[in-house]
């Protein structure tokens, strides 16, 4: 199957963008990073919610913990790392962070959950991670995953984090969903 160009605009009022679209809900476009994505052919416009923090953070946690509010030893981000969509019963995924663990052959996970009309729990299933070989070692790493089965609705699409042992680092993280 050949899939068709993408392109992809931030919305921005009074932008040709804008402009283009007098028809499309603008309400429908969510609260955080939004943007509009069609394969050329009006009106098959998708709304981009994106989610970022630009910090860092470590954990010991061996089972997946959302990226706020846990205290010293865990994830303690600023804020969780997620964004709220109006989906139909499937969605894409896509996430990246830079991963890292203080000791060789620990690894650390970058995952996500979903709550709201639909509960899906973080799984290493759903997850990108990075093995250090030696200690300190780390990369970015960036995953999608097609999240089939929803219930149509508003689903929150949340990042979260585990290490296999040791300390971990997560850095950057960032989530972005597509609903379909």
């Amino acid at each position: 199957m050949k899939w068709p160009a993408l392109a992809v605009g931030t919305l921005v009022q009074n932008s040709p963008v804008a402009e283009n679209i007098s028809d499309f809900d603008l309400l429908a476009i969510g609260e955080k990073n939004s943007h509009l994505v069609s394969d050329g052919s009006f009106p098959v416009w998708r709304a981009i919610e994106t989610d970022v923090d630009t910090g860092s953070d470590t954990a010991v946690t061996s089972s997946y913990l959302t990226m706020s509010g846990h205290g010293p030893t865990d994830w303690d981000f600023a804020s969780e790392i997620e964004v709220t969509v109006t989906t139909g019963t499937e969605a894409l995924v896509l996430f990246k962070a830079d991963l890292s663990n203080n000791t060789g052959g620990s690894q650390c996970r970058l995952s996500y959950s979903v709550s709201g009309a639909t509960t899906v729990a973080a799984s290493d299933f759903r997850s990108v991670f990075y093995e250090s070989s030696n200690a300190g070692d780390g990369a970015t790493l960036s995953g999608f995953d097609l999240a089939i089965g929803l219930t149509a609705g508003s689903n929150v699409f949340t990042l979260e984090g585990r290490v296999s042992a040791d300390t971990g680092t997560i850095a950057r993280p960032e989530i972005a969903v597509i609903a379909f």
